[in-house]
This record gives C-alpha cells, structure tokens and sequence, in this order.
C-alpha cells in the first residue's frame, strides 16, 4: 500500500472569547503529541472574518507558523494562503522568511478565495486566475533569484533578498475546486490541494484531472503531492465518536450553511432533527468521524485515488482539548501504522 503522510489542521475559531495567544498556547501540547504520533506537518489557513462565528481560519498564518517554529520540527504549511490578495513581491518575502525562521520547512498552500475577499481587498473577480497563475510564477522567479517578474496583471521589480532555504523555494500545493484549479497544480504547482468541503467524489475527479494533466505535460505523477484537508474525529467505538462530535460538526456546519458551502447543512436549524442522522447524512464524504477500524476503508479509497497527505482537523468549534487529543493518539497508534 502506499504511503499516506498525515498532517495536523489548526483551528482558530472567532466564536470564542480567547486571544489568539491562548489559543495556540493552548496548541502547544497537542503540537507535540501529534509529532510524537509521527505527524509530519502541521498547517494553519488564511481568512480574514469580520464578525464572530465565521470559519476557522486566522487573517496571519505566517506568524502563527513562525511562532510555532521553535516549538516542533514538524514542516510548516499553509493551508491555503490567498494568492490573488497578495503583492507577490511581499508573499515572496514573508514566505523567504518564514522558510528561513523554520530551517526550510515551509510548504506554501495556495488558494484563490472568495469574491466577498476579491472585493474587500480590491481584486477584480475577472483578474483572479491569471493573477494566481503569475503569482506563482513570481514566486518561483523571485525565489530563484531572478531581477524581478513582469506578467501581463502581476509585476514585482527587483530580486530580494535574503531568499528561501529551500533550494527554488517551498513546495507549492495548489488549491482550488474548478477543473482550472487541477490543471494550475500540474503545470505550476509541486501538488493539489483539496478543500475541507469538498465532496469526495468530487476530490476523486480533481485527482484524475490534475493526473491526467501531469501525463500531457510529461510529468511524472508518481512523485507529486495530492493533500486533501478532512474534519477528522476518533474514538475507539463509532458511536462514542459521532455522539462527541455532534455538538461541534454541527455548529460549524451551521456557519458552512449560512455561507453556502455546504448543502443540506440548514437541516441542523429544524429543532426536531436527530442531530447525529442529520450529521451522518451531511458529512458522508466530507468528514472522518468512528474508529480508526471503521474510518479504514475510506482511507484505503483515498490511497488508491491517489492522495499522499491527509490533513487532519480534529478540533472542530472549540472541541474539548481531551477529545482532540484522542483522535491524535488513536490515529498514531492505530493509522500511522497502517498507512505510514
């Protein structure tokens, strides 16, 4: 079987009255006891929210990631950071930094957003994809020590310094849900990155695009990164798992169907609905959540499609620091092993 790396997904939920300081120290253990289960990254995500209660993302991932780059070697990723509300001249220096902070341990998510975040920052929705695609290649340019980029949207004048650690720079993950997305990894991107909510059949046609676009460009697909993001809840029995996740998947799952992302969410307003049935039903190829025994099989399906690198996100709406540590030492003891 081959192997699947596991990674650990930070959330920073703007539902709650902590700092972010007391979040993230909060972070400090279960950081160490997921590198002591053999994690191989830990990531955090780019969003900036204007209110309580929205998506659990933080507005700077970059300094969460540097400030957790002492506390473990585990590598650093973004998951995703917003390419086209970037200068890439600036995205070139904070990851040039960060990567340099970290050893060379960065590995840089990139996403496009949403058109609520084009607009706030400015960005012309029509813009968006090319901006990315230049980005990218401004990036790699700037890393890679070349006088500065000049695309048609996107122009950075001058080099910089210092640069990344990394010979040419971070390994690129690239993001997105549409058929462009898939293609932009293979041609541009180190791998494909796949969304919290995505569907799994849909992830399953992402992969075959973005493969079958590595084979046109004479790539070899065998070596390249495909990084699905999964809400991932463990217990030793399946119904303990369900019954501690309900109250926290359906309070994010709520904020997803005020926003759109999700469909079906909305039956978890109806105050008559079996909230766990209801969850089950939402989530099927969304969500992780039972035994590592019963959460197996999906595992293996995501294997043969492809995936390299699941990143787990155990700790939905402020769960209890307990039951996220659970389904961190449940999957080092029992799917590392058997995936690793």
């Amino acid at each position: 079987m081959a192997q699947l790396e596991f990674g650990l997904f930070l959330e920073f939920p703007t539902n709650s009255d902590a700092q972010v300081v007391e979040q993230i120290d909060r972070y400090l253990p279960i950081v160490q006891l997921a590198e002591n289960s053999g994690f191989k990254s830990v990531w955090a995500g780019e969003s900036y929210p204007k209110e309580m209660g929205a998506i659990q993302h933080t507005s700077s991932p970059f300094l969460l990631l540097a400030y957790l780059a002492p506390q473990t070697s585990m590598k650093l990723g973004t998951g995703v950071t917003l390419a086209p509300i970037w200068h890439p001249l600036r995205l070139a220096y904070d990851t040039a930094m960060l990567d340099q902070l970290s050893h060379g341990r960065l590995v840089l998510g990139i996403g496009l957003g949403n058109p609520g975040i084009w607009k706030r920052f400015g960005v012309e929705r029509d813009s968006v994809g090319q901006r990315t695609d230049e980005t990218i290649q401004a990036l790699r340019a700037l890393w890679a020590g070349e006088d500065g980029f000049e695309g048609d949207v996107v122009k950075a004048m001058g080099g910089m310094s210092p640069r990344p650690v990394q010979p040419g720079g971070p390994q690129i993950l690239v993001g997105g849900k549409i058929t462009r997305s898939a293609r932009r990894a293979a041609q541009l991107g180190d791998g494909l990155m796949s969304g919290t909510h995505f569907e799994w059949p849909h992830v399953q046609r992402l992969i075959s695009i973005y493969h079958t676009a590595l084979q046109e460009l004479g790539k070899d697909s065998k070596g390249s990164t495909v990084s699905v993001n999964r809400l991932v809840v463990l217990a030793e029995d399946p119904d303990q798992a369900w019954e501690d996740a309900a109250p926290y998947l359906a309070r994010l799952f709520k904020v997803y169907s005020k926003i759109g992302l999700v469909e079906g969410a909305e039956a978890l307003f109806d105050t008559d609905v079996d909230v766990v049935a209801a969850l089950k039903d939402i989530t099927a190829d969304i969500c992780l959540v039972g035994s590592p025994e019963s959460v197996a099989p999906q595992l293996e399906e995501y294997v043969a499609a492809g995936v390299t690198q699941l990143q787990i996100r155990p700790a939905p709406a402020l769960m209890p620091t307990e039951l996220v540590e659970r389904t961190i030492r449940l999957a080092g003891e029992q799917l590392i092993p058997a995936f690793g």
